[in-house]
């Protein structure tokens, strides 16, 4: 198994707070709005809180499994681990 990492850090016009509201809606907006990318995300497990485990279903059919390992609203930060099952 491969492990990477990753960090985003991204400008925008949007007050952080208001960003974070918006990626927060993300499994809903995102298969509405670029469904070429993401045909689906649905909550296998939890309540969408820490632990909890989504299938990202991608538009090319491929799926990830997310768990959320970490939700920091005061500082404005989700930590989730993506991985593929064979």
């Amino acid at each position: 198994m491969d492990v990477a990492s990753m960090e985003v850090e991204i400008t925008s016009s949007l007050s952080a707070s208001k960003l974070f509201k918006m990626l927060s809606d993300f499994d809903t907006i995102a298969p509405k709005v670029i469904p070429q990318t993401y045909k689906s995300i649905a909550l296998m497990q939890g309540d969408g809180g820490v632990g909890s485990i989504k299938s990202v279903t991608f538009g090319n059919g491929t799926t990830w499994k997310q768990k959320i390992d970490a939700i920091d609203t005061s500082n404005l930060s989700v930590s989730y681990t993506l991985f593929h099952l064979y």
